[in-house]
């Protein structure tokens, strides 16, 4: 097998995990394993690697020869990423400056586009704006509250969105897919327009803004809204609960079809909040798989740099004993809230017992130092139970699969999680199987740990190899 030392994705793990870094000098190429602590990449800075950047303020100003992946409350990007960009924050601002030549992934509250992008855009916000000049050479896709592309703005291929308002002034080189509440279009549609939109006066502009964090765009009146300056070279179809053809100033070149959403069906009104829970909701859920993402991979990351060689254990437990790890793990999560509960009750009592006797004297540090260190150990028990049982069963069908696809090379334990982790948000968010998969992910993983907790010498279980999927 090859050493995960000797491996470059052994300095992608070191940076994700730890954020090791020193001062750079300036105008000098570094490598991936060197990374500032404040999230900086300076201007003059040559990343030849895959590079991992957190902090309260990421900017990189430099250039990457790989993906960047970063996490921050305020994330600026102003240099080329010659590859993809998996970024998520607060507020994300991809300048002017910026060219990603791969696919960008991003996640967060406000995010505004301005440079080029040669691959697809996959974007889960409370706002995604497409500013002057911006370039997207592949696909959009986008669930949340806000949409707006600006004059200037070219989408080169497909627009798949979802949100409460979208506002296109740009251009769509090929078809639109839009779900909204309100919409309006002032641009280029380059071939279709398929378009779902709620009636004019339904909902109350203010009634979705109150859900929205400060500082989001001012919603719209819903319905649908196409002026004399749009263009739309194909055919235009939309979806409402009432025609809207004087809100719609052009004729498209393939002419307009308007369907109801379930034709015959007399509870409009049904229809309609249905329709506009589906669209509020699908940013929230899309958001919430890319946090799960990639809080999943930099606690993976940790434990893959820290304590490898625990988790190969773990796996091993999970594959061979996937029965008994199931029933261990439930009785573990179970009996170890209990005893939680139970140990604040033995506190309060002792305090105070302890506070009629003494009149007090040590009541009060009775009271700070047992529920200090009861809140510190559930805190570390939940972390373990929320996050590292679902390492366990991720890195263990990850690995397998690698197995599977590459089975002349050795594993690579970094690829297994990403893998692993990728393919749990995904399925975890389906509704109801959702909800199974990841209560059986976590007992499972649970049962794994206390059991190698409990029963340490394990040397048969190391050199079992799991088989490929």
């Amino acid at each position: 097998m090859k050493s995960l030392i000797h491996s470059k994705w052994f300095k992608v793990v070191i940076i994700l995990s730890l954020l090791i870094s020193f001062l750079l000098g300036s105008a000098r190429s570094v490598q991936a394993a060197i990374i500032n602590r404040d999230g900086v990449v300076g201007v003059n800075e040559v990343i030849d690697d895959d590079i991992f950047l957190s902090n309260q303020t990421v900017k990189m100003d430099g250039s990457i020869n790989g993906n960047l992946f970063a996490s921050g409350a305020t994330i600026i990007i102003n240099g080329p990423i010659h590859g993809d960009a998996f970024l998520t924050g607060q507020n994300v601002v991809i300048t002017d400056k910026a060219r990603i030549s791969g696919n960008l992934f991003v996640g967060g509250q406000s995010v505004d586009i301005s440079g080029k992008i040669g691959g697809s855009v996959f974007g889960g916000a409370s706002a995604l704006n497409l500013k002057q000049g911006a370039e997207v050479s592949g696909n959009l896709y986008y669930g949340g509250y806000h949409f707006l592309t600006e004059t200037d703005t070219i989408i080169d291929r497909d627009v798949l969105v979802g949100s409460y308002q979208s506002i296109l002034n740009g251009t769509a080189s090929r078809n639109i897919n839009i779900s909204a509440a309100a919409i309006e279009l002032t641009g280029i549609v380059g071939k279709n327009a398929i378009l779902n939109v709620a009636n004019p006066g339904d909902a109350q502009p203010s009634t979705w803004q109150q859900f929205m964090p400060q500082g989001m765009p001012a919603a719209i009146k819903p319905g649908l809204r196409i002026s004399k300056e749009a263009k739309i070279n194909g055919q235009l179809t939309y979806t409402s609960d009432v025609e809207q053809t004087n809100a719609i100033a052009v004729q498209p070149q393939g002419g307009i079809i308007y369907q109801t959403p379930v034709p015959g069906e007399s509870n409009k009104s049904s229809q309609s909040s249905a329709s506009y829970n589906f669209v509020f909701n699908t940013g929230n859920v899309l958001l919430d798989i890319l946090r799960d993402f990639f809080t999943l991979l930099v606690l993976g990351g940790l434990v893959l740099w820290l304590q490898p060689a625990w988790l190969k254990k773990t796996e091993q437990i999970a594959y061979l004993k996937p029965v008994n790890s199931a029933g261990v793990g439930l009785a573990v999560i179970i009996l170890g809230y209990l005893a939680a509960g139970l140990a604040a009750v033995l506190i309060l009592f002792l305090g105070i017992l302890l506070s009629i006797v003494t009149l007090g004297g040590l009541s009060t540090a009775v009271f700070g130092v047992g529920f200090s260190s009861l809140a510190a150990v559930m805190a570390i028990f939940t972390l373990v139970v929320s996050y590292g049982s679902k390492l366990v069963v991720t890195c263990l069908i990850g690995g397998m699969i690698i197995d599977k696809i590459a089975p002349r090379v050795a594993r690579l334990e970094i690829w297994g999680l990403v893998i692993g982790v990728f393919l749990f948000v995904i399925f975890q968010a389906i509704p109801l199987l959702g909800f199974l998969i990841n209560l059986l992910v976590t007992i499972m993983g649970m049962g794994a740990i206390w059991l190698l907790y409990t029963n340490r010498k394990m040397p048969r279980l190391v050199e079992v190899d799991i088989p490929a999927v």
